[in-house]
């Protein structure tokens, strides 16, 4: 546990520490090898809200900065967005919202501290009656806690595609900076699904664990995005998240290339849909496709 981490997310640390490796467990050693040879350090970084990760090739060394201000903000969309995974486990794809019960209702005034430590830039402390972190949870909590280490994973390997590709942060154009972000998304993807068959079991519902793990991670970046309004639009660093997720999806993801479950597609969706506005949720029209959807909420960010 890094000094002064936030002390709701200590009972996760261990799991934390080890996230890049969990993702493909058919490549620990092979990570732990690249790990050693690109000589990655991860740095914690206590100041910046944000939640902060950031990769660069430091004269041979690759460092990984993690503000972990924002880790426990990512925790608590990971609790929304395991509400949303449940429910159309349960119940199909029928609509619903964060108040038709009380389990949801907590999740809802969660996710309202969430955002309101984005608004305020200074959050308050954890509400003492709402869910929090546990070490080995049941249910909601339990889908949160690999929400968010597989969030957290797939966000250091992003940075050491980063390090790995040899991109330069600093000093490149608007279109360079795209093409890198869009390459270290690909690495990074590519190194958790590439050999997803040699997992055990070896069954379908390994990959779409998977698919649906990295998909909810593009969905609390754009949940957290819905609430800065303009700067997803003006970055000259990132491209869209929606953009960044429909790649994933098309390529890890796609039916047409024989991949049966749409959970991938549909948590992501409904979870950013139940973020929008309620005006914004009323004036969308019946559509035939989660990607026609996705490219259609794509300008609102």
């Amino acid at each position: 546990m890094p000094e002064d981490s936030p002390s709701n997310l200590d009972v996760l640390w261990d799991k934390f520490k080890d996230a890049p490796y969990r993702l493909a467990e058919e490549r620990r050693g092979e990570l732990r090898q690249l790990m050693t040879d690109k000589k990655v350090e991860i740095k914690f970084d206590k100041e910046t809200l944000s939640m902060r990760f950031e990769g660069l090739d430091l004269f041979g060394l690759g460092l990984v900065n993690v503000g972990i201000r924002g880790l426990e903000r990512l925790w608590a969309f990971a609790y929304g967005i395991a509400y949303v995974q449940r429910r159309i486990n349960e119940e199909g794809k029928k609509p619903f919202r964060f108040a038709d019960n009380p389990v949801g209702q907590d999740a809802a005034l969660l996710i309202q501290w969430a955002i309101d430590a984005i608004e305020k830039k200074d959050p308050s402390p954890w509400p003492d009656n709402l869910p929090r972190p546990q070490a080995e949870p049941e249910g909601i909590g339990a889908v949160a806690n690999a929400l968010f280490v597989g969030a957290s994973g797939f966000a250091v390997l992003h940075e050491i595609g980063h390090i790995v590709l040899g991109h330069k942060g600093a000093g490149n154009s608007k279109d360079v900076n795209f093409r890198q972000e869009f390459e270290a998304d690909e690495w990074a993807y590519n190194w958790i699904m590439d050999r997803w068959t040699e997992s055990s079991p070896e069954t379908s519902e390994a990959h779409t664990v998977r698919a649906t793990l990295i998909s909810s991670l593009f969905s609390l970046i754009a949940i957290n995005q819905i609430y800065l309004p303009g700067e997803p639009k003006k970055s000259e660093t990132h491209p869209n998240i929606i953009d960044r997720l429909l790649r994933f999806l098309i390529k890890h993801a796609n039916e047409d290339a024989g991949y049966a479950s749409t959970l991938p597609w549909s948590v992501p969706v409904t979870a950013i849909q139940m973020h929008l506005p309620e005006d914004v949720q009323a004036g969308f029209p019946k559509l035939e496709s989660y990607r026609i959807y996705l490219n259609l909420i794509r300008d609102g960010f």
